[in-house]
């Protein structure tokens, strides 16, 4: 069964080679940090602190060209010569283009990777060389924010690896720099790539699933399912979902019998019901004070049948003061695009659920968009 875009799900107390291996598959919801940069007129600024990190790279380029300890050679001095472009139009880029799309955003920064690399090779002075190659950092700075851990970590290998050839051509040129020398070069680089960047980023990742997630329940918030849908909806294409929406019925008579108290250990319950009940791979959120949002890779009959699970383990609920049943609004999409937008689909599964409150509550309406 195709999964959607949501990561293991991450409580408080799990030991740490689980919460690695959540980071690890978590996918980044690119799209998503740019509209929020965008929301909060942040973007504007993050662009200009690119473009001038691209014309600071440019500079060093071009001062590194002009020295005496630049490039030997007439191929030597092109490359550096085409690298002061590259670095040039990538300011101009930034400063006066659109943000770009997740393609280009890993075309730009993988080619400064390998860039930055063959600049070191063709310096004449391969101490310098080898010292220039921490400006990789730079590059690791921006891919250790908006994009996936993956591509850090091939950033991460390539970084290492090319402090490796380099601190290997700075010794056989002259051992009198001592293997010393080489050994700490590798490990600045180490310290800057392998153990700070990884680590920043996974410090941001925690930091955003805390953000995303309902304090009582654990289950996600109502950004946490923004972030989430948005990123399931972009990743499965013209493959069909479908989106259920679980309101508890009469819940406001718990909390008046028996206290808020005695409501949030219900809440509690229910959410581990749900969070049991439901197929691999799907989005479990609590968006409200008794609602709840399932998104599951189902469509036709075993997004139904799905629906009537939920509404089942939420009347099976173990050891509550009073019996709690459900209704449940679903809608389902396929590949129309006027129907996969997260809004769409959260109006019309809103309706279909009120639909179900009205014809008598704990049971199911849906809303069918799969043709």
């Amino acid at each position: 069964m195709a999964e959607l875009g949501r990561p293991d799900h991450a409580m408080p107390g799990d030991r740490p080679m689980t919460l690695l291996r959540a980071w690890w598959r978590d996918s980044v919801n690119y799209h998503w940090l740019v509209r929020t940069l965008e929301h909060r007129a942040a973007l504007g600024l993050i662009r200009a602190v690119i473009a001038t990190g691209c014309a600071v790279m440019g500079v060093i380029s071009l001062l590194t060209l002009l020295s005496s300890v630049g490039p030997d050679s007439l191929g030597g001095r092109v490359i550096f010569g085409f690298i002061v472009g590259f670095d040039a139009l990538g300011a101009v880029r930034w400063w006066l283009r659109p943000w770009p799309n997740v393609t280009e955003s890993l075309t730009i920064f993988l080619s400064g990777d390998v860039l930055t690399t063959l600049a070191c090779l063709v310096i004449g002075d391969r101490v310098y060389g080898a010292t220039t190659s921490l400006l990789l950092v730079v590059i690791g700075g921006y891919l250790t924010f908006f994009h996936s851990p993956r591509v850090l970590a091939l950033h991460v290998g390539w970084s290492l690896l090319s402090a490796l050839v380099l601190t290997a051509r700075m010794l056989a040129q002259d051992p009198r720099h001592g293997l010393a020398m080489a050994v700490a070069i590798v490990l600045i680089m180490m310290a800057t790539n392998v153990v700070v960047l990884p680590a920043l980023q996974f410090l941001y990742w925690l930091l955003r699933v805390e953000t995303f997630s309902d304090p009582l329940t654990n289950l996600l918030n109502r950004r946490g399912l923004d972030y989430y849908l948005s990123n399931s909806l972009l990743s499965r294409g013209d493959h069909g979902l479908c989106l259920m929406i679980v309101d508890l019925d009469r819940f406001k008579a718990v909390n008046d019998t028996f206290g808020h108290h005695a409501g949030d250990q219900v809440l509690i319950q229910i959410a581990d019901q749900l969070r049991a009940a439901v197929v691999p791979g799907s989005i479990v959120a609590r968006t409200g004070g008794e609602e709840f949002v399932i998104v599951s890779p189902l469509i036709g009959a075993d997004a139904i049948a799905a629906a009537e699970q939920l509404r089942l383990a939420v009347a099976a609920t173990p050891h509550l003061p009073i019996p709690v049943t459900a209704s449940v609004g679903v809608v389902q999409c396929g590949g129309d695009p006027a129907h996969r937008s997260p809004e769409y689909l959260l109006r019309h599964a809103d309706s279909a659920m009120y639909t179900a409150k009205r014809h008598g509550r704990n049971r199911i309406a849906v809303v069918d968009h799969a043709q």
